[in-house]
């Protein structure tokens, strides 16, 4: 029989080696590591010296997220709008789809990608604002759109 190699307080990615722990039932050494996360677990003496264990799982997890996050905006005021805006457009069982897409009012393809149109309007400037069409017969487009008060947009209705 083999002996393990020693590992204790050796780095392996965000592992840490506290502990040598119990062989597995077919005898292969294992660790007791801690992740720089905090979460403990035991890994196998291959999987650390071989690189298949460089985390708990978070580092796992981190990429998994970053791979599905496209601008990390999700939840801003400004997602909010955009997604009312075209719900209104497209969306025909919308309450107020009538006043919009219904009557010919369009998001420009650019706003298709929430980016483009954070790019092109920016963070809304004031606390209770909404997005203002300039022109209230023409689509949604960077040359037709600026922030307000949404206080000040209430008195721009189209009846």
């Amino acid at each position: 029989m083999r002996t393990a190699t020693d590992l204790l307080n050796q780095r392996f990615g965000r592992l840490l080696v506290t502990h040598r722990t119990e062989n597995t039932k077919h005898g292969a050494a294992r660790w007791g590591v801690v992740c720089d996360c905090g979460n403990a677990k035991t890994v196998r003496t291959d999987q650390l010296t071989k690189g298949g264990a460089v985390s708990c799982g978070c580092y796992r997890n981190e990429q998994a997220a970053a791979r599905a996050t496209t601008h990390g905006k999700t939840n801003t005021f400004e997602f909010s709008v955009w997604t009312a805006m075209k719900k209104r457009c497209t969306y025909e069982k919308h309450p107020r789809y009538h006043r919009y897409g219904g009557r010919g009012i369009t998001v420009c393809k650019r706003w298709e990608k929430f980016e483009n149109f954070l790019a092109d309007m920016g963070e809304c400037p004031f606390d209770k604002g909404s997005i203002e069409r300039i022109n209230n017969n023409k689509g949604y487009t960077p040359s037709n759109c600026k922030w307000l008060l949404k206080t000040e947009q209430s008195k721009n209705r189209n009846f």
